[in-house]
């Protein structure tokens, strides 16, 4: 045998070996993962926030758990992608919701959460729902099925680079987040904390607003779709499903950052082929007054006085943007959810400007 046939071998057996070893890995931390999100789910099924909390680990994992072992009946649940992160308890004085929000889902992930409740029948009164382009135009067809069955296969694969990051390399030797997190009802030192309620009290950052407005000029934009009927009917039909079992619905626009939201309107005039943010919020607008659900908050952040200061980003309002979005709808939400809570809207006023107060205060605007 030459040598260039011997090279050869060992050249094919190297990557037939390291594939095989990468590929085991990938699953050895798909396996670590779902282990780790069952114990920071079991730490908030008992009551308690979860301390330590990492965000390596899939919060779409510790949500589905959390949903799948909870034994409390919560009044109000939010879901959506991170622009529903902040939508906190506080919001709703006098009543306990749950924060599901995920960064990065969309329609079909947000469907498979709330369809956890259902088969558990333990779904609250009350759904709020973020209506981002990319969060509800969804087509269910087998073959984006199919495909999304492969992207799930593909993700896997993607786990591989992580292999050699710090914390990995620690879990191959026992040390992973089973091992770091822990129960707590306190908020201590820098270590990030994700609340019983959904919420995330990490430490505080440094208040650059020069550098958020970098953010919102540089960062990519996200992509408009077409509204069209293929898009919105697995939209339109899942929420008259969810009507049919009497819970009502909101609609949460998020705001965008004003710079954020100028470049996107100087993007939709130059591809008239798209839809625009304009459109979107119309659509969902007339949608919700067709079935009768309530719509907060707008992509445009002037609607409510929104400036760069109310963002962490281009894309992420924080709590005290999304309480003066809950403030400007005081009166729609005592109609929906409080006549029952409180004698007068009056009082209701009261209790949740003393409820959000904290909301407005620097220390309580930090980055998840």
């Amino acid at each position: 045998m030459n040598s260039d046939k011997i090279v050869s071998i060992i050249v094919i057996g190297f990557v037939i070996g390291t594939v095989s070893i990468a590929l085991a890995g990938a699953e050895y931390f798909e396996e670590l993962a779902n282990t780790d999100a069952k114990y920071a789910a079991s730490i908030l099924i008992a009551g308690h926030n979860v301390g330590n909390y990492k965000f390596i680990i899939d919060p779409f994992r510790i949500h589905n758990h959390f949903i799948g072992g909870m034994v409390k009946k919560y009044d109000i649940a939010v879901f959506g992608n991170s622009r529903a992160l902040f939508v906190y308890n506080e919001n709703f004085p006098n009543l306990e919701s749950v924060n599901h929000a995920v960064p990065g889902v969309n329609l079909g992930s947000i469907k498979k959460l709330i369809n956890m409740y259902i088969s558990h029948n333990n779904y609250p009164e009350t759904i709020i729902m973020t209506t981002d382009p990319w969060n509800i135009l969804y087509k269910e067809t087998e073959k984006e099925v199919s495909l999304q069955q492969f992207t799930d296969h593909f993700t896997k694969l993607q786990n591989i680079p992580k292999i050699f990051r710090l914390d990995n390399l620690q879990a191959l030797f026992g040390i992973s987040a089973y091992n770091t997190y822990y129960a707590t009802d306190e908020r201590e030192g820098n270590r990030l904390i994700l609340r019983i309620d959904g919420r995330f009290d990490p430490p505080p950052l440094q208040d650059d607003q020069e550098y958020v407005d970098a953010l919102a000029q540089e960062g990519e934009l996200i992509p408009s779709l077409k509204i069209t009927p293929e898009y919105t009917l697995t939209f339109e039909n899942y929420i008259q499903t969810l009507q049919e079992r009497d819970i009502t619905l909101i609609f949460l626009c998020a705001p965008f950052h004003p710079l954020r939201y100028m470049r996107h309107l100087n993007a939709e005039e130059k591809n008239p082929e798209i839809s625009s943010l304009a459109d979107m919020e119309a659509y969902i607008r007339n949608f919700a007054d067709e079935n009768d659900i309530l719509v907060i908050g707008s992509y445009d952040p002037h609607m409510y006085n929104l400036t760069g200061k109310d963002f962490y980003d281009g894309i992420h309002p924080k709590p005290q943007a999304i309480a003066k979005i809950i403030s400007a709808h005081s009166h729609d939400l005592y109609d929906l959810l409080y006549t029952n809570v409180y004698s007068t809207y009056e009082e209701y006023a009261t209790a949740l400007v003393e409820s959000q107060a904290e909301l407005f205060t620097s220390a309580s605007q930090h980055l998840s």
